[in-house]
Protein backbone atom coordinates (compact mmCIF):
# COMPACT_ATOMS: atom_id res chain seq x y z
CA UNK A 1 0.00 0.00 0.00
CA UNK A 2 1.72 3.18 -1.21
CA UNK A 3 0.29 6.39 0.16
CA UNK A 4 1.15 9.79 1.60
CA UNK A 5 -0.50 11.87 4.31
CA UNK A 6 -0.12 15.62 3.78
CA UNK A 7 -1.35 18.63 5.71
CA UNK A 8 -3.75 20.46 3.42
CA UNK A 9 -2.85 23.76 1.81
CA UNK A 10 -3.36 25.04 -1.72
CA UNK A 11 0.37 24.82 -2.56
CA UNK A 12 0.55 21.24 -1.23
CA UNK A 13 -2.52 20.31 -3.29
CA UNK A 14 -0.92 21.78 -6.42
CA UNK A 15 2.29 19.81 -5.79
CA UNK A 16 0.32 16.60 -5.26
CA UNK A 17 -1.68 17.11 -8.45
CA UNK A 18 1.48 17.78 -10.45
CA UNK A 19 3.22 14.72 -8.99
CA UNK A 20 0.22 12.46 -9.60
CA UNK A 21 -0.26 13.62 -13.18
CA UNK A 22 3.49 13.72 -13.90
CA UNK A 23 3.21 17.29 -15.12
CA UNK A 24 4.63 20.64 -14.03
CA UNK A 25 3.55 22.74 -11.05
CA UNK A 26 3.18 25.70 -13.42
CA UNK A 27 0.80 23.72 -15.64
CA UNK A 28 -1.37 22.75 -12.67
CA UNK A 29 -1.30 26.24 -11.13
CA UNK A 30 -2.69 27.70 -14.36
CA UNK A 31 -5.83 25.54 -14.23
CA UNK A 32 -9.09 27.27 -13.26
CA UNK A 33 -9.90 24.29 -11.02
CA UNK A 34 -7.27 25.48 -8.55
CA UNK A 35 -9.19 28.68 -7.80
CA UNK A 36 -12.34 26.68 -7.11
CA UNK A 37 -10.52 24.08 -4.98
CA UNK A 38 -8.85 26.86 -2.97
CA UNK A 39 -12.20 28.45 -2.09
CA UNK A 40 -14.03 25.16 -1.59
CA UNK A 41 -11.52 23.48 0.73
CA UNK A 42 -11.04 26.72 2.68
CA UNK A 43 -14.80 27.11 3.17
CA UNK A 44 -15.32 23.48 4.23
CA UNK A 45 -12.25 23.36 6.45
CA UNK A 46 -10.03 20.72 4.83
CA UNK A 47 -7.06 19.83 7.05
CA UNK A 48 -5.53 16.61 5.68
CA UNK A 49 -5.03 14.86 2.32
CA UNK A 50 -4.37 11.14 1.94
CA UNK A 51 -2.88 10.34 -1.48
CA UNK A 52 -3.67 6.77 -2.57
CA UNK A 53 -1.23 5.76 -5.31
CA UNK A 54 -1.58 3.01 -7.97
CA UNK A 55 -5.35 3.45 -8.06
CA UNK A 56 -7.36 1.81 -10.86
CA UNK A 57 -10.30 4.01 -11.88
CA UNK A 58 -13.05 2.34 -13.93
CA UNK A 59 -13.85 5.35 -16.10
CA UNK A 60 -10.24 6.20 -16.89
CA UNK A 61 -9.25 2.58 -17.60
CA UNK A 62 -12.07 2.41 -20.17
CA UNK A 63 -10.78 5.58 -21.85
CA UNK A 64 -7.22 4.28 -21.60
CA UNK A 65 -7.98 0.91 -23.21
CA UNK A 66 -9.98 2.51 -26.04
CA UNK A 67 -7.64 5.39 -26.89
CA UNK A 68 -4.62 6.26 -24.75
CA UNK A 69 -3.01 2.80 -24.86
CA UNK A 70 -2.82 3.15 -28.66
CA UNK A 71 -1.01 6.50 -28.57
CA UNK A 72 2.67 6.88 -29.36
CA UNK A 73 3.23 8.56 -25.98
CA UNK A 74 3.39 6.09 -23.09
CA UNK A 75 0.46 7.24 -20.95
CA UNK A 76 0.10 5.50 -17.60
CA UNK A 77 -2.92 3.35 -16.79
CA UNK A 78 -2.94 3.92 -13.03
CA UNK A 79 -4.29 7.01 -11.33
CA UNK A 80 -3.84 8.64 -7.92
CA UNK A 81 -6.87 9.18 -5.68
CA UNK A 82 -6.72 12.10 -3.25
CA UNK A 83 -8.94 11.85 -0.14
CA UNK A 84 -9.77 14.99 1.85
CA UNK A 85 -10.58 15.20 5.58
CA UNK A 86 -11.49 17.95 8.01
CA UNK A 87 -9.76 15.93 10.75
CA UNK A 88 -6.08 16.77 11.25
CA UNK A 89 -3.65 13.82 11.50
CA UNK A 90 -0.24 12.69 10.24
CA UNK A 91 1.11 9.54 8.58
CA UNK A 92 2.22 7.98 11.88
CA UNK A 93 -1.22 8.43 13.45
CA UNK A 94 -2.88 7.08 10.30
CA UNK A 95 -0.60 4.02 10.18
CA UNK A 96 -0.96 3.29 13.91
CA UNK A 97 -4.76 3.47 13.67
CA UNK A 98 -4.74 0.70 11.07
CA UNK A 99 -2.36 -1.44 13.13
CA UNK A 100 -4.49 -1.07 16.26
CA UNK A 101 -7.80 -1.06 14.35
CA UNK A 102 -8.86 2.05 16.23
CA UNK A 103 -12.61 2.43 15.80
CA UNK A 104 -12.52 5.83 17.45
CA UNK A 105 -10.00 7.17 14.93
CA UNK A 106 -11.86 5.62 11.99
CA UNK A 107 -15.11 7.19 13.20
CA UNK A 108 -13.46 10.62 13.24
CA UNK A 109 -12.15 10.08 9.71
CA UNK A 110 -15.56 8.97 8.46
CA UNK A 111 -17.34 11.94 10.06
CA UNK A 112 -14.85 14.43 8.64
CA UNK A 113 -14.64 12.99 5.11
CA UNK A 114 -15.05 15.58 2.34
CA UNK A 115 -14.64 13.23 -0.63
CA UNK A 116 -12.01 12.46 -3.25
CA UNK A 117 -10.45 13.52 -6.54
CA UNK A 118 -9.06 10.98 -9.02
CA UNK A 119 -5.99 12.41 -10.75
CA UNK A 120 -5.41 11.07 -14.27
CA UNK A 121 -1.84 10.60 -15.60
CA UNK A 122 -2.36 13.07 -18.45
CA UNK A 123 -0.39 16.25 -19.10
CA UNK A 124 -3.26 18.80 -19.03
CA UNK A 125 -6.74 17.36 -18.38
CA UNK A 126 -5.83 15.74 -15.09
CA UNK A 127 -9.05 15.99 -13.03
CA UNK A 128 -10.81 12.63 -13.26
CA UNK A 129 -13.80 11.30 -11.33
CA UNK A 130 -14.37 13.79 -8.53
CA UNK A 131 -16.83 13.27 -5.68
CA UNK A 132 -16.74 16.09 -3.15
CA UNK A 133 -19.25 16.93 -0.44
CA UNK A 134 -21.63 19.71 -1.50
CA UNK A 135 -21.75 23.05 0.23
CA UNK A 136 -24.37 23.19 3.01
CA UNK A 137 -27.86 24.21 1.87
CA UNK A 138 -27.89 27.90 2.73
CA UNK A 139 -28.70 31.24 1.12
CA UNK A 140 -28.86 30.53 -2.64
CA UNK A 141 -27.11 27.13 -2.54
CA UNK A 142 -29.39 24.15 -3.17
CA UNK A 143 -28.29 20.76 -4.53
CA UNK A 144 -31.20 18.32 -4.91
CA UNK A 145 -29.35 16.00 -7.32
CA UNK A 146 -27.06 13.96 -5.08
CA UNK A 147 -26.39 10.29 -4.38
CA UNK A 148 -24.12 8.35 -2.05
CA UNK A 149 -20.66 7.34 -3.28
CA UNK A 150 -18.63 4.80 -1.34
CA UNK A 151 -14.84 4.77 -1.23
CA UNK A 152 -12.72 2.06 0.35
CA UNK A 153 -9.43 3.45 1.66
CA UNK A 154 -7.30 0.38 2.50
CA UNK A 155 -10.40 -1.34 3.84
CA UNK A 156 -11.82 1.72 5.61
CA UNK A 157 -15.31 2.36 4.24
CA UNK A 158 -15.94 6.03 3.54
CA UNK A 159 -19.00 7.70 2.06
CA UNK A 160 -19.85 11.07 0.54
CA UNK A 161 -23.15 12.41 -0.80
CA UNK A 162 -22.69 14.38 -4.00
CA UNK A 163 -22.82 14.11 -7.81
CA UNK A 164 -19.71 13.00 -9.67
CA UNK A 165 -17.82 15.41 -11.92
CA UNK A 166 -14.81 15.11 -14.17
CA UNK A 167 -12.92 17.45 -16.46
CA UNK A 168 -13.47 17.18 -20.20
CA UNK A 169 -10.35 15.98 -22.02
CA UNK A 170 -11.35 16.80 -25.65
CA UNK A 171 -10.09 13.38 -26.74
CA UNK A 172 -12.34 10.66 -25.32
CA UNK A 173 -14.84 13.15 -23.90
CA UNK A 174 -15.56 16.75 -24.83
CA UNK A 175 -17.79 18.96 -22.66
CA UNK A 176 -21.02 17.33 -23.92
CA UNK A 177 -19.85 13.83 -23.01
CA UNK A 178 -18.51 14.85 -19.59
CA UNK A 179 -21.72 16.73 -18.75
CA UNK A 180 -23.90 13.82 -19.86
CA UNK A 181 -21.74 11.46 -17.79
CA UNK A 182 -22.58 13.53 -14.68
CA UNK A 183 -26.27 13.58 -15.62
CA UNK A 184 -26.26 9.78 -15.97
CA UNK A 185 -24.80 9.49 -12.47
CA UNK A 186 -27.99 11.14 -11.24
CA UNK A 187 -30.50 9.39 -13.49
CA UNK A 188 -28.77 6.01 -13.16
CA UNK A 189 -29.82 5.73 -9.54
CA UNK A 190 -33.24 7.30 -10.09
CA UNK A 191 -34.24 5.17 -13.10
CA UNK A 192 -31.98 2.15 -12.51
CA UNK A 193 -29.99 2.22 -15.75
CA UNK A 194 -26.32 1.46 -16.34
CA UNK A 195 -23.85 4.34 -16.05
CA UNK A 196 -21.48 4.24 -19.04
CA UNK A 197 -17.95 5.61 -18.97
CA UNK A 198 -17.17 8.76 -21.00
CA UNK A 199 -15.69 6.78 -23.89
CA UNK A 200 -18.78 4.54 -23.96
CA UNK A 201 -21.03 7.63 -24.10
CA UNK A 202 -19.01 9.04 -26.99
CA UNK A 203 -19.17 5.74 -28.91
CA UNK A 204 -22.93 5.42 -28.39
CA UNK A 205 -23.47 9.01 -29.52
CA UNK A 206 -21.42 8.58 -32.69
CA UNK A 207 -22.51 5.05 -33.60
CA UNK A 208 -24.79 6.31 -36.41
CA UNK A 209 -22.49 9.10 -37.56
CA UNK A 210 -21.35 9.31 -41.21
CA UNK A 211 -18.47 7.02 -42.17
CA UNK A 212 -16.16 9.93 -42.93
CA UNK A 213 -16.57 11.37 -39.42
CA UNK A 214 -13.83 10.48 -36.96
CA UNK A 215 -14.96 9.29 -33.53
CA UNK A 216 -11.74 10.07 -31.67
CA UNK A 217 -10.45 12.58 -30.79
CA UNK A 218 -13.91 13.87 -29.92
CA UNK A 219 -14.50 17.61 -30.23
CA UNK A 220 -18.16 17.69 -29.21
CA UNK A 221 -21.61 16.24 -29.82
CA UNK A 222 -24.66 17.52 -31.66
CA UNK A 223 -28.13 17.40 -30.13
CA UNK A 224 -28.96 14.43 -32.37
CA UNK A 225 -25.86 12.57 -31.17
CA UNK A 226 -26.74 13.36 -27.55
CA UNK A 227 -30.14 11.81 -28.21
CA UNK A 228 -28.47 8.60 -29.41
CA UNK A 229 -26.39 8.42 -26.21
CA UNK A 230 -29.45 8.99 -24.01
CA UNK A 231 -31.48 6.32 -25.79
CA UNK A 232 -28.55 3.91 -25.39
CA UNK A 233 -29.27 3.77 -21.62
CA UNK A 234 -33.00 3.26 -22.28
CA UNK A 235 -34.06 6.82 -21.53
CA UNK A 236 -35.93 9.14 -23.90
CA UNK A 237 -34.58 12.65 -24.54
CA UNK A 238 -36.94 15.60 -24.21
CA UNK A 239 -35.81 18.86 -25.79
CA UNK A 240 -36.89 22.18 -24.29
CA UNK A 241 -35.86 25.33 -26.11
CA UNK A 242 -35.27 27.99 -23.47
CA UNK A 243 -36.42 30.93 -25.59
CA UNK A 244 -36.76 33.22 -22.58
CA UNK A 245 -35.77 33.45 -18.92
CA UNK A 246 -39.18 32.24 -17.68
CA UNK A 247 -38.99 29.01 -19.71
CA UNK A 248 -35.42 28.38 -18.55
CA UNK A 249 -36.09 28.93 -14.85
CA UNK A 250 -39.44 27.13 -14.70
CA UNK A 251 -38.07 24.08 -16.56
CA UNK A 252 -34.98 23.92 -14.40
CA UNK A 253 -37.04 24.33 -11.22
CA UNK A 254 -39.54 21.63 -12.18
CA UNK A 255 -37.00 18.97 -13.08
CA UNK A 256 -34.56 19.70 -10.26
CA UNK A 257 -37.35 19.61 -7.67
CA UNK A 258 -38.29 16.21 -9.11
CA UNK A 259 -34.72 15.02 -8.60
CA UNK A 260 -33.91 14.84 -12.32
CA UNK A 261 -30.64 16.42 -13.52
CA UNK A 262 -30.64 18.38 -16.78
CA UNK A 263 -28.18 18.49 -19.66
CA UNK A 264 -27.86 22.20 -20.42
CA UNK A 265 -26.60 23.32 -23.84
CA UNK A 266 -25.35 26.91 -24.04
CA UNK A 267 -24.56 29.12 -27.01
CA UNK A 268 -21.74 31.52 -26.21
CA UNK A 269 -21.95 34.92 -27.89
CA UNK A 270 -20.20 38.24 -27.45
CA UNK A 271 -22.65 40.95 -28.57
CA UNK A 272 -23.29 39.64 -32.09
CA UNK A 273 -20.22 37.43 -32.43
CA UNK A 274 -20.64 33.63 -32.21
CA UNK A 275 -18.00 32.16 -29.90
CA UNK A 276 -19.11 28.52 -29.77
CA UNK A 277 -21.18 26.18 -27.66
CA UNK A 278 -20.81 24.47 -24.30
CA UNK A 279 -22.56 21.68 -22.41
CA UNK A 280 -23.00 21.48 -18.65
CA UNK A 281 -24.84 19.26 -16.17
CA UNK A 282 -27.42 21.26 -14.23
CA UNK A 283 -27.79 19.73 -10.77
CA UNK A 284 -28.58 22.60 -8.43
Amino acid sequence: MTYEVITYSTPSLIELLAKAAKTSVAQVSAKQHISYFHNYFSDLGASTIVAEFDYIDHDYIEDYSSYYVKCFHDYGRKCVRLHFFQQQFNKRQFSNAFRSKSRRFFKKLSDSYLGFIVVKPLPITIVGRTCLKTYPFANERFYPITRSYKASLFGLDLQVKTLAYQEQDQVAAACATSALWSVFHGTGILFQHSIPSPIEITKAALEKSPAEMRNLPNKGLTLEQLGHAIRDVNLDPFLVKASNEHVLKSTAYGYLRAGIPIYFSIRLVNETKWLGGHGVALAG
